[in-house]
C-alpha cells in the first residue's frame, strides 16, 4: 500500500492563473500550475473520501508538491469549515498561524498555512473550501509544497510563488470524480 502524501491532521475537516487547472480525465491526472500530476490513492476516512495526486517525475517518497481533492458529505458552509480547520490546526500546533479568506465571491472559503517538518523545513498548504454540483455537502482542493530547511527563512505566505499557487488554486477546477472507478482503478495501477 502506497504511503500516504498528505499530512492529515483532522481527518473530519481535511479535506493551486497563468495555466488554467484543467482536468486530464482519461488518465486519472490533473493539471496544475503548467505541471503534471498523477492519480496516486483515492482513500475514504471519517466518511471523507480523498483523491491524491503527485507530480508525474516524482514518487511517494520523494514529492515537492502534492494536489489533493477531497468530498466532505457532512460540511455545509466553507467559510466554516475553513475556520474550525484552522482552529483544529491551532490545537495540534501551537503557535501556528493561518489565515482564512472568502474566494470567489464569497461562495467558497480560503485557508493557507505552513506546518513546520522539523529539520527537513515546512510544508505551505492552501485549501479551497466549496460546493460543487454532484456533491453532497463540500468538496475541497488543497495544494501543498515542501519548503527545504535552507529556504524557510526567505519565504513567507506572501512569496511570488505561494501568491501564484493561491491564485491558481482559487481558479481551479478539476474535473475529477472522486468515487468514480475507473479512475480508482488506474490510480491503483500506478
Amino acid at each position: 500500500m502506497k504511503k500516504n502524501l498528505v499530512i492529515s491532521l483532522a481527518a473530519a475537516f481535511l479535506l493551486p492563473m497563468t495555466v488554467s487547472a484543467a482536468s486530464i480525465e482519461t488518465t486519472g491526472a490533473v493539471m496544475f500550475d503548467g505541471d503534471v500530476y498523477l492519480a496516486q490513492q483515492e482513500v475514504e476516512k471519517d466518511y471523507v473520501r480523498t483523491a491524491e495526486f503527485i507530480k508525474g517525475d516524482e514518487s511517494g517518497d520523494s514529492w515537492t508538491r502534492v494536489i489533493a481533492i477531497r468530498h466532505h458529505p457532512r460540511l455545509m458552509s466553507p467559510m466554516t469549515a475553513a475556520e474550525k480547520f484552522g482552529k483544529k490546526l491551532q490545537e495540534e500546533n501551537p503557535g501556528l498561524t493561518y489565515e482564512v479568506t472568502p474566494c470567489n465571491g464569497g461562495k467558497e472559503a480560503l485557508i493557507q498555512f505552513t506546518l513546520p517538518t522539523g529539520n527537513s523545513g515546512s510544508v505551505f498548504n492552501a485549501y479551497r473550501f466549496m460546493k460543487q454540483e454532484g456533491y453532497a455537502g463540500l468538496v475541497s482542493y488543497q495544494f501543498s509544497s515542501r519548503v527545504p530547511a535552507f529556504s524557510v527563512a526567505k519565504v513567507g505566505l506572501s512569496s511570488p510563488d505561494r501568491q501564484k499557487w493561491v491564485n491558481e488554486l482559487i481558479s481551479a477546477n478539476f474535473d475529477y470524480r472522486i468515487g468514480n472507478p475507473a479512475q480508482r482503478t488506474m490510480a491503483s495501477n500506478r
